[in-house]
């Protein structure tokens, strides 16, 4: 073992020299390699040429990722200029703190509301505003998709109009939106955005209906609900009412504000209760505020107005946002719900502003120089507002702790890194220690094996050569075929132990295991040929495979050989070696190629195998072969328990000595079997035959055309149907017949089993139900017949049927039966099938047949029990025999069942019967004949005293006690009228030849002793055979009798 470690030892994880070395070098070169590039670099940095730069793949992104990967540039680069060294830079770039330095908010609102005005005009400092060109224009046109907005405070994303619409909107819009979304929880940290800047047009609260504005707090609360639900956290929202100059007098108002009003802004902060929800009851006294500020601000400016239009223009603004008020809390308590669930919107300022530019006051007191003085912008009124957000950055959920799943999410990271680090080093440390003991567990399989080898004696037996040669095959055994290398594994070592390994196997294959499998399959096919009994197709056919590499199944010559396994296998092969067995048997036949190895076919023994196997019909080796495959798990054996239920040894048994659990019926030979396995595997097996024998059982090549072959198949499989289900009947009738009642105890335990199978329920219903269910194999056009039969057991009964009709068409043929193989099983079983459904179609018990003739032989046996206890011999029963009749005619195994118990009936009325005679004679004979006949004259002739005329009388006369006992309770079993009685032929056993005789005699002594009358008397002739001369009259007196002779 230590020279083969050594030999082998190149073969273990890192153990070649080689290896080491190329391990050593890399190691080296990944140290030295900086120095040695900056090295060569120096010297060759002018002599070098510029290589041309390869481009770089692009991908195409939509305009959404586009926008947000260009923003994130932006911010990186404005982040990173203010560095000054390039480790700070490299840090801040690891760190990406430009992405959560600043707040983000989402600007909302529907189309034309003027979004992207506020923020343009809002005098926030955009950042690197030189490169992106953000000139003042006049009109800036619908957003697409979104706008991103860089300042030095807070970062804008400006949406399209297009996502606040409930209805209408663009499948591309939605998808665009939840791009974005996902974009921003991806990159940042939570929450994801800091606050939704909402944008209306104060013309909307105006103009609009009532059904208009519900419309557009439903369509906002929506959105503002589906942002909180998407990045998982309450959102501050800014309510931006712009646009204010369409209000009447609103553009005299925005005009006449002087400087110090316009920077503060048109606004209130909303306040809240305990829970963070809006208190719109408090925020309408700050309303109210506000317009008293206006108020003020208007009576200031009023007297000192250029004209009486520009006053009236300022006393209607006040009326217009007093009217406001109204509708436009009503819109914030539809938007804001009082009572929210779960994530949502919470209201944290509310402004008035406009976008438009504003005339100078100047202007307005002087007219005639208006082009003097400069149009001053209105957006600088959300600035106050703008910084107002940003100030209450975080303010829902700053005060709080991070989201329980934000927390796990930051936790799991950490922990993952973690367990991906452990798991690599346990991998890597498994991977190794696994090859190593592989490799020597290899080792020492081939030196064992050689061992085994050296051990084997040399004998001249087939079966030794096959089994020495499985032996030498030993190093490849079950470990080795049910191990695999592990998952990604950094070794290579084991690729190149199992390449070496699988060619010194496929070597020894062909050397040592292929011949042994030669010898034994010719030596089998040999005896097999000469053995009178038994089919040699199977071991025709694996021989003709071994010339003929085209023919191969790698399946067939398994079953084949693991048919014989017991005959050549030694004592000790388990399972294990089996299942080895069966892997070199396949690895044989992997090749099916023309120049795999083959042998030389000797002629004359195929001939004469062909020759004995033409004797087995070719339909049975179909349903053979369908057989001997394997049946789904779902298909079970059959017993008697299993088809009448758990009770059924309460009631029932077997005739043969097995018992009720053991096998009755096959699983081959079940319902299920012939629907699922045999009839749909009939044609294709058919097919499959007609092929095979075409090279097993002659060497004809000569091709079939498809339609010929599909019409053999078709009469083949037909009579192979019709084969098998000739075995089915045959295989359920000697099941019935071979079913009995349980041992009876008397006529009272008889007429107790009776009354238990008349139940519904009882395992011989059961039974009746089940068996019905097998035996029915066919379906009418209504589905009816079979009881368990869907839909697509008779569509697929009707394409077969359509199939058998075009192909029949083809071939010129017409189905050959008229009754089918299916409905001629029905026949055979068709009275226990009519018992069946009237079992399955019976309601109460008055219909059910089986209880009703059950019932009857329950009332017949408990009578004929009653009979027997009253002393009665055998009564007489006609109703009795003429249910014996009536049982005759039931099906098995019912018929069965009802004769045992009517002959154990009659078998124990019988008994009884003799009991009770025996019982009355002995009454009779020693009440009279003991005292009164017993010892007297002339019943002894040698005694001295005789019998009483009384006496006699009682014992012998027509209504004495022979006779009276007779005609009570013999009279109906004994034919009195030959010479001598008998006894009638349906009552034998009743009466014993000596008692028969007994009574006979004294009915001998009554014919003799007494008259017609019943009363004593002897007839006897007395004829005078002569008369003396001297007498005239002769007169002769007996007992009262005067005869009189005259001569």
């Amino acid at each position: 073992m230590d020279r083969a470690a050594d030999r082998h030892w190149p073969l273990f994880p890192s153990g070649g020299v080689w290896v080491r070395k190329i391990i050593i070098a890399l190691i080296l070169f990944w140290a030295l390699w900086p120095f040695v590039a900056i090295f060569f670099s120096w010297i060759f940095r002018y002599a070098r040429a510029p290589l041309p730069k390869r481009k770089k793949k692009t991908v195409q992104l939509d305009r959404v990722s586009a926008r947000f990967h260009d923003a994130m540039l932006t911010l990186q680069h404005a982040d990173l200029s203010s560095q000054k060294t390039r480790w700070q830079r490299w840090r801040q770039r690891r760190k990406r703190q430009y992405i959560d330095a600043k707040p983000w908010f989402l600007v909302m609102g529907p189309p034309g509301c003027g979004k992207t005005s506020i923020v343009y005009e809002s005098s926030e400092k955009f950042l690197l505003s030189e490169q992106y060109g953000l000139a003042q224009t006049t009109d800036i046109g619908p957003t697409q998709d979104c706008n991103w907005w860089l300042t030095d405070r807070a970062v804008y994303i400006d949406t399209a109009g297009e996502w606040i619409l409930l209805h209408g909107q663009s499948e591309e819009a939605g998808t665009a939106r939840q791009k974005l979304f996902s974009m921003i929880r991806k990159y940042r940290r939570y929450p994801g955005v800091d606050g939704i800047v909402l944008c209306l047009d104060v013309s909307v609260l105006l103009n609009s209906s009532v059904t208009e504005r519900k419309s557009l707090a439903d369509t906002l609360r929506l959105r503002i609900l589906e942002v909180a639900s998407t990045f998982q956290a309450d959102i501050a929202v800014y309510l931006f009412l712009n646009n204010i100059d369409k209000l009447p007098g609103g553009e005299t108002f925005l005009s006449l504000m002087n400087d110090e009003l316009l920077a503060g802004g048109l606004g209130i902060s909303m306040t809240h209760n305990e829970k963070g929800q809006n208190n719109f009851v408090a925020d309408e006294e700050r309303y109210r505020e506000l317009l008293t500020r206006v108020s003020r601000y208007v009576l200031e400016i009023l007297h000192d107005s250029p004209n009486m239009e520009m006053r009236h223009q300022l006393l209607l603004f006040t009326e217009s946002l007093g009217a406001l008020q109204k509708p436009l809390f009503g819109l914030f308590e539809q938007i804001f719900p009082a009572t929210p669930i779960g994530y949502t919107g919470c209201l944290r300022q509310f402004w008035f502003g406009s976008t438009q530019n504003l005339t100078s006051w100047e202007a307005l007191y002087y007219p005639s120089s208006t082009s003097t003085f400069e149009s001053r912008p209105a957006g600088q009124m959300y600035f106050p507002a703008l910084s107002q957000a940003i100030t209450e950055r975080g303010v829902l959920h700053a005060t709080g702790p991070m989201p329980l799943r934000n927390r796990l999410l930051n936790i799991g990271k950490y922990v993952f890194v973690v367990l991906v680090l452990c798991i690599l080093l346990l991998m890597l440390s498994a991977r190794y220690f696994w090859e190593y003991d592989y490799i020597g567990y290899a080792t020492a399989r081939f030196e064992e094996t050689r061992r085994i080898v050296r051990d084997i004696p040399i004998t001249n037996q087939v079966n030794d050569n096959l089994v020495a040669a499985y032996e030498q095959l030993g190093y490849i055994n079950t470990h080795y075929l049910e191990s695999s290398p592990p998952l990604l594994t950094p070794y290579f070592e084991h690729r190149l132990l199992n390449q070496a390994m699988l060619q010194t196997y496929h070597r020894h294959l062909n050397k040592v295991f292929w011949p042994a499998v030669q010898n034994y399959v010719t030596n089998e096919l040999k005896k097999d040929t000469q053995s009178p009994d038994g089919d040699n197709y199977d071991t025709l056919k694996v021989y003709l495979m071994l010339g003929q590499p085209d023919h191969r199944s790698q399946e067939a010559l398994v079953q084949w050989f693991m048919s014989r396994w017991e005959s050549f296998a030694p004592q000790g092969y388990g399972q294990n070696d089996r299942k080895l067995f069966s892997y070199h048997l396949s690895e044989l036949f992997s090749d099916t190629a023309s120049a795999a190895p083959k042998v030389k076919l000797n002629d004359e023994l195929i001939r004469e195998s062909r020759i004995k196997a033409m004797k087995t019909p070719i339909h049975i080796r179909v349903i053979n072969r369908i057989h001997d495959a394997p049946l789904p798990a779902r298909i079970e054996d059959l017993s008697l328990a299993d088809a009448a239920g758990p009770s059924v040894t309460l009631m029932l048994r077997r005739k043969s000595p097995s018992t009720v659990t053991d096998l009755a019926i096959p699983a081959f030979y079940t319902r299920a079997s012939y629907h699922d396995v045999v009839n749909p595997q009939l044609q294709e097996a058919s097919e499959a035959m007609i092929n095979e024998e075409a090279w097993v059982l002659s060497d004809g090549k000569a091709s079939v055309s498809q339609v010929s072959l599909l019409a053999a198949a078709q009469k083949l499989s037909d009579e192979a149907r019709k084969y098998y289900l000739m075995e089915y009947a045959n295989q359920w009738d000697a099941f019935f017949n071979d079913i009995r009642v349980r041992p009876i105890n008397g006529l009272d335990d008889a007429a107790l089993l009776a009354r238990q199978l008349s139940d519904p329920s009882s395992p011989l219903a059961n039974l009746v139900r089940f068996s019905t269910r097998e035996i029915t194999l066919t379906t009418d056009n209504n589905g009816k017949g079979a009881m368990s039969s869907g839909w697509f057991n008779i569509q697929r009964n009707k394409l077969t049927t359509a199939r058998r009709n075009i192909i029949d068409e083809m071939s010129g043929e017409r189905s050959r039966f008229r009754l089918t193989p299916e409905k001629a099983v029905e026949d055979r079983f068709e009275l226990l099938r009519r018992l069946g459904y009237a079992l399955q179609s019976a309601s109460t018990s008055n219909s059910d047949p089986l209880g009703r003739t059950f019932e009857q032989i329950y009332n017949q046996l408990i009578t004929l029990s009653t009979s027997l206890r009253a002393g009665q011999i055998l009564p007489q029963n006609n109703d009795f025999s003429r249910l014996q009749i009536d049982m005759a005619r039931q099906p098995e195994p019912v018929r069965s069942i009802m004769m045992d118990l009517l002959a154990v009936g009659q078998t124990q009325s019988l008994q009884q019967s003799k009991a009770n005679l025996s019982k009355g004679v002995s009454s009779i004979a020693s009440d009279l004949c003991s005292n009164a006949v017993s010892g007297r004259y002339p019943f002894n002739r040698l005694a001295s005293e005789e019998i009483g005329i009384g006496d006699f009388n009682r014992m012998f006369g027509r209504s004495g006690a022979m006779q009276s006992f007779f005609d009570q309770n013999l009279a109906p079993y004994v034919d009195t009228n030959g010479n001598r009685w008998k006894v009638k032929p349906d009552s034998n056993g009743v009466v014993t030849p000596k008692t028969l005789r007994s009574f006979e005699n004294s009915a001998q002594i009554r014919d003799t002793f007494f008259d017609a009358s019943g009363k004593m008397a002897m007839s006897m002739i007395i004829r005078p055979i002569s008369l003396t001369p001297s007498i005239l009259e002769a007169v002769l007196d007996v007992d009262g009798q005067i005869i009189v002779n005259d001569g």
